[in-house]
């Protein structure tokens, strides 16, 4: 399998009417009835192999989510930026308040 297969697969499902749900089937190590029931408090507390994709027609894509299937792995995000004033410095509260300048 190509990697821009899998590239065209994961964007297809990020952004197209996908859903990640309990799908469970032999892979799932847990109870359906206690797995759906963990889905329903917390997503996280489901294992990942007892997850999958879903086509959902009402499922669009939110900025707000986090595009990894395991969303109790971190997600690593880099970026750059300029200091451009130290605005504020509280020692009390142990606060710096800084102008920062995109460096895209």
């Amino acid at each position: 399998m190509s990697a821009a297969y899998e590239e065209n697969k994961l964007l297809n499902r990020l952004f197209g009417p996908y859903r990640v749900s309990y799908t469970g089937g032999d892979a799932c190590s847990i109870d359906e009835d206690e797995a759906k029931k963990l889905y329903a408090e917390d997503p996280n507390k489901v294992p990942i192999e007892c997850l999958g994709y879903i086509e959902d027609s009402d499922a669009m894509y939110n900025t707000m989510m986090i595009p990894k299937r395991n969303i109790s792995e971190p997600l690593v995000v880099s970026f750059s930026a300029g200091l451009n004033q130290i605005v504020e410095l509280n020692e009390s509260d142990q606060a710096l308040t800084l102008a920062m300048v995109s460096n895209n």
